[in-house]
């Protein structure tokens, strides 16, 4: 009667085990026979281990290798099947402990129903997670589209501002060539008159005039022309050098071209405002797939690390989201950024590895 009701409880363990892994798998992936034949094997060999043997370190060792066994029937990662066997070790264990150290044929009933019974409700259980993680999965994605949505409007005011700057160059330039004899005309004045002070003030005029819609960035490349023009024409620096050698088109999203140098410019033009000389040099090259950008500026010498990694020269609650969201466009096309800093000058080098447009 014993052993008739050991095997029995045994019977609804392996029932339990089958319901406990369809919380973690939805398909198998071997042949019937083989599937049935890994559960029969933790049934005859944790059988024979109860009833001959009855040790607990062997009986662990047990469990773990026939759940492996079964996971390794349905379909899904290695890392997945390790999760499933552990859980299940830790579960089966905890009932095996009190039919071991109370073996009676009432423990065994009890004891057995009450295993099947709680793999049910995890089974119950499981489906409240695939509807919470449904849930994540849905409110992650209306934010990646409230991101994406963000980007899209940034991109539209750098080509408005782009755009609107190419004309207002235009009707300058035209401006400037109607009313040229006359500006000459009043330089001439002011020379024949010996007045090198007042000539110099008028040319200086002249000058800071056309400075005022000055384009940085002519490249052809519209992406990279609007962000440089865009950041450039609102910020006052006294010393910029600008080297620019990019084509036309060039095999990156615009998206990752706004969140990569539009972020580098913020960063490098704010620090660069808190300097009393505010420097700044911009180099970006293509070729051969290689997009390469650096950029220098001059900055107060405040560098905040978090880690024994540079974090942002930026003080606030938002410091260092920036250099993030660089390093996340950055990855897509595998390729990787170094920060350095000497006496007052920050710098900063990106680069990635692009496929050729054909």
């Amino acid at each position: 009667m014993f052993v008739t009701a050991f095997l029995f409880y045994n019977f609804v363990i392996i029932l339990s085990v089958e319901r406990f892994m369809s919380v973690f798998f939805e398909e198998k992936r071997t042949p019937l026979a083989v599937f049935v034949g890994a559960y029969l094997l933790r049934y005859v060999l944790t059988g024979l281990l109860f009833l001959l043997l009855n040790v607990n370190p062997v009986t662990l060792i047990i469990s773990f290798s026939t759940l492996f066994i079964i996971a390794l029937n349905y379909e899904s990662k290695m890392s997945w099947r390790f999760v499933a066997t552990v859980c299940g070790v830790f579960y089966f264990s905890v009932i095996d402990f009190f039919v071991f150290n109370s073996p009676e044929i009432f423990t065994f009933m009890f004891m057995g129903f009450l295993a099947y019974f709680v793999s049910l409700l995890i089974g119950k259980f499981k489906n409240v997670c695939v509807m919470f993680f449904s849930l994540h999965d849905t409110a992650a994605g209306a934010q990646e589209e409230k991101i994406k949505f963000a980007l899209q409007a940034q991109e539209k005011e750098y080509y408005f501002s782009q755009c609107r700057l190419m004309q207002e160059s235009v009707e300058h330039i035209k401006s400037i060539r109607h009313d040229m004899k006359l500006h000459l005309s009043t330089a001439k004045d002011f020379a024949e008159k010996n007045q090198p002070q007042a000539a110099a003030e008028y040319l200086n005029f002249l000058l800071g005039d056309i400075k005022k819609s000055e384009t940085y960035s002519e490249t052809g490349n519209i992406a990279v022309d609007s962000i440089i023009n865009f950041k450039l024409n609102s910020a006052a620096i006294d010393d910029l050098e600008l080297r620019l050698l990019i084509p036309r088109h060039v095999n990156i999203e615009v998206a990752d071209i706004i969140t990569i140098l539009g972020n580098l410019l913020d960063n490098a033009l704010e620090a660069a405002s808190k300097t009393a000389k505010k420097k700044l040099k911009l180099d970006i090259e293509y070729s051969r797939g290689n997009f390469f950008i650096q950029i220098e500026n001059s900055f107060d010498g405040k560098i905040k690390f978090a880690n024994e990694n540079f974090l942002t020269t930026k003080i606030g609650n938002n410091h260092g989201y920036g250099l993030k969201n660089i390093r996340r466009s950055l990855e897509k096309y595998n390729g990787h950024m170094e920060i350095s800093h000497e006496k007052n000058i920050f710098s900063v080098t990106a680069m990635l590895y692009v496929n050729e447009l054909s």
